[in-house]
């Protein structure tokens, strides 16, 4: 998380001295203070938005930091409407909560799943990172919030923060010569050759068992 304080506990002992309870482990973790349930999303955020080439890093960040905002948005307004007050203690309305979830998942996947066949291949590449990560965000916020885990606006908050750190060093280091990848093809012409041929062979494989079970 952004907050140092949460980890100031934290210490990891590699003496080859296995702790009383735990007689098989030599390395053995202590926490004097559990990390909080906002811990960790800055790094998340970081190792998910960073893509093998630069282009990809900044579009898949750039989506995700909308997502996110959007997301955590749309959960700050539902607990607001599920509640029927902005008063961050009221009792959230859990029927309405869910009703709320289903219409706006429903609508997110409208818009980023392909149509056509396309849609048994999963989301749209161009605008996945957008959808999934305006359903996670606006789920997972919401789902806190309503089961008391913690306040409606610290929630809503932190997460932004944290994400938006996470993604803009990922964007940081995706622009830091000399690794900056992605403006020339040729180095992931075997790997797109590797990914056709595995869905080929994948695809093969399927049709067979499907004639098999015909026959």
């Amino acid at each position: 998380s952004v907050y140092w304080v949460q980890y100031r506990g934290f210490a990891i002992d590699d003496s080859g001295e296995a702790a009383d309870d735990h007689p098989s482990d030599p390395v053995t973790i202590t926490l004097d203070e559990a990390p909080n349930v906002y811990s960790g999303w800055n790094l998340l955020s970081y190792i998910f938005a960073t893509t093998p080439t630069l282009e990809g890093t900044l579009k898949k960040g750039s989506f995700r930091i909308l997502a996110t905002a959007c997301g955590a948005f749309a959960a700050w307004l539902a607990i607001i409407v599920c509640s029927g007050s902005y008063d961050a203690t009221a009792p959230v309305n859990v029927y309405g909560l869910t009703a709320w979830l289903t219409i706006t998942t429903g609508i997110a996947s409208y818009f980023g799943v392909p149509s056509g066949p396309a849609a048994f291949m999963g989301l749209d590449p161009a605008t996945s990172s957008f959808t999934l990560y305006f359903i996670m965000t606006q789920s997972l916020c919401a789902l806190e919030i309503a089961l008391g885990i913690g306040e409606r606006d610290v929630i809503v908050a932190n997460r932004v923060v944290a994400t938006v750190t996470g993604v803009l060093m990922s964007m940081l280091i995706a622009v830091i010569p000399p690794r900056r990848r992605g403006g020339k093809i040729e180095p992931f012409v075997g790997l797109l050759r590797l990914i056709e041929g595995t869905l080929k062979e994948g695809l093969h494989i399927m049709l067979e068992n499907n004639e098999k079970d015909d026959s």
